[in-house]
């Protein structure tokens, strides 16, 4: 996962950020570029054959990743372990659905009961989940784009987290969903 992002700022977030801006949490990469303003990108180590080196995928930039992310645990000072979602907000689910269905991506569960008026896609990408969120019925005028527009880590202590980051975090509650 490319960010615009500085750096410093997943620093002050609590994770163990290396020199060149990259860091890994649960066999993801990240890669902090420094630039405001941009697009979050999303590598992948498999792309479509014929796939260029960069595509975008419903306004999202997409591009194959030449290396895996050490496999090496890395104990950030914030206790994140891993990257559990992957938010996409879209205004039409069903045009990224198909966009995603270029890169091979077949959801693995589709709900409108979560949110009323909203309609969900989740993708499971080995222990990382994407989720499209968009309205369940298109709006007449649309601007065609999806962003990246959250991404949730797992905490092997919610509470330790919270304590460490209070002033950009919120004390943990319960879940929405079962489970």
């Amino acid at each position: 996962v490319t960010l615009p992002d500085s750096p410093d700022a997943w620093r002050a977030a609590g994770f163990d950020v290396d020199p060149t801006g990259a860091f890994v949490t649960g066999g993801i990469w990240f890669r902090c570029l420094d630039a405001p303003g941009s697009d979050v990108m999303l590598g992948f180590t498999a792309m479509p054959s014929g796939a260029g080196t960069m595509e975008m995928v419903d306004g999202v930039p997409c591009y194959q990743v030449k290396r895996q992310p050490s496999k090496k645990a890395l104990t950030h000072p914030n206790k994140v372990t891993s990257l559990d979602h992957l938010v996409l907000r879209t205004d039409d689910v069903s045009r990224t659905r198909k966009g995603l269905a270029l890169l091979g991506l077949r959801p693995n569960r589709e709900t409108t009961a979560v949110r009323m008026g909203v309609h969900m896609l989740f993708y499971r990408l080995n222990s990382t989940i994407i989720e499209v969120t968009g309205p369940a019925k298109v709006a007449p005028q649309s601007d065609g784009k999806t962003k990246v527009w959250g991404l949730t880590f797992t905490s092997r202590d919610l509470d330790a987290t919270h304590a460490a980051l209070p002033e950009v975090t919120k004390a943990p509650w319960k879940a929405v969903q079962k489970g």
